[in-house]
């Protein structure tokens, strides 16, 4: 939480904190609010110390030397010795009263006065620590996710947050974890989409064709199905592993589709109908289909199931790509063909309307003709 005042921003945090006591959401609630310590405050009375010709760092370096020392040059015993460091210190260690603050000694220009002569000492309390974010006092209040996810314990922080309300001039904003995520995803995210935009491509340029790539890449969806399931089924949270391992999977998955199409479409080539060319391209493909995903699925056991250092960060990865494949080899051996049959009736229906509009002639305006009056001569003798 941040803002201008800190007695308001400990009184928001602890306010949120107290919102998120009941919420199982969350646990182990704490906050960055320090504890009050106890303090001295020295006010500078401005006239006097302009009469007596004394300022506020002269003030200042008579208490630190009061309270800490003063390094003075070093002490030289002998030319052969080494120089010993000498700090001037008060006889009494540092330890002084409030009165007998008041009574070091400050130079001015009418000699040397007591310190309470051009200042004011008040006790108080004050914080033991300022942190500051983005140039602003901030408080901070944290907590750990019951569930491993750390999504459900920002979004109740938030709203617990949002449920006190921020005052004018005070602000949210999300750190730790959940912000690390945040800044992480959104290029996994894009590299997600263009690995998408990447296959389609290259099957447009492949098949010569925008329609066909679309029944290869209906598997993509078919297969994040999958993966989500299996990171439910392990109660595994979607993380970084998790993404990358979809990134890999968009290629994987593609494999299956492209067998099924690429076979279906040759077949078509040597003359065999579409609907026959589906079924023999199913039937003929399945095998090496089966093969290749219960191959990779084997290779990935051992990082779903793995144990040891490590452990949580691999499990992502091999469970994702496992509930990927299986969910995608048994729905596109069914998905796939059935959509690229409607792709193509779509296009053979959009396709005589395309060349009826290309082979209409172009309408010429009539031509109109006006009728002419008949004109009879009599007859020539001899004619």
């Amino acid at each position: 939480i941040l803002g201008p005042d800190l007695a308001v921003l400990d009184n928001l945090a602890n306010q949120v904190a107290a919102g998120l006591a009941h919420n199982p959401a969350v646990a182990q609630v704490s906050t960055s609010v320090p504890t009050p310590t106890p303090e001295l405050s020295f006010q500078v009375d401005q006239t006097a110390a302009a009469y007596l010709g004394v300022s506020t760092t002269t003030i200042g370096d008579a208490v630190a030397a009061a309270l800490g020392g003063d390094r003075v040059p070093p002490l030289v015993v002998s030319p052969t010795a080494p120089a010993q460091p000498v700090q001037l210190t008060l006889g009494t260690g540092g330890s002084l009263t409030p009165a007998q603050l008041g009574t070091i000694g400050v130079p001015s220009v009418h000699g040397v006065v007591p310190l309470s002569d051009v200042a004011t000492l008040t006790e108080a309390t004050g914080p033991g620590t300022i942190t500051q974010t983005k140039g602003q006092y901030s408080v901070s209040v944290s907590a750990s996710s019951t569930s491993g996810n750390s999504g459900p314990a920002t979004a109740a922080i938030l709203s617990a947050a949002h449920a006190v309300g921020m005052p004018t001039g005070y602000s949210l904003a999300v750190g730790g974890q959940s912000a690390q995520q945040k800044r992480a995803f959104g290029p996994l995210l894009t590299a997600l989409g263009l690995s998408i935009l990447l296959v389609y491509m290259l099957m447009a340029a492949l098949y010569e064709s925008l329609v066909d790539p679309l029944a290869v890449l209906f598997a993509v969806p078919l297969a994040v199905v999958g993966a989500l399931a299996g990171l439910w089924v392990a109660h595994l949270p979607i993380s970084i592993f998790a993404l990358i391992a979809m990134i890999m999977l968009m290629g994987l998955v593609s494999k299956n589709s492209i067998l099924l199409v690429d076979y279906t479409k040759t077949l078509r080539r040597r003359g065999v109908a579409r609907d026959q060319a589906v079924v023999e391209a199913g039937a003929t493909r399945i095998r090496p289909i089966l093969m290749t995903t219960a191959t990779m699925v084997c290779a990935m056991a051992p990082l779903a199931f793995g144990h040891g250092s490590g452990a949580s960060e691999r499990m992502p990865v091999g469970v994702v790509l496992i509930g990927g494949l299986l969910s995608s080899t048994v729905l596109s051996l069914l998905v796939v063909p059935v959509l690229y049959t409607l792709l193509d009736d779509a296009r053979h229906r959009l396709r005589p309307r395309r060349r009826q509009v290309a082979a209409a002639p172009p309408t010429e305006p009539a031509v109109t003709t006006a009728e002419l009056p008949l004109v009879t001569r009599p007859a020539t003798p001899g004619a």
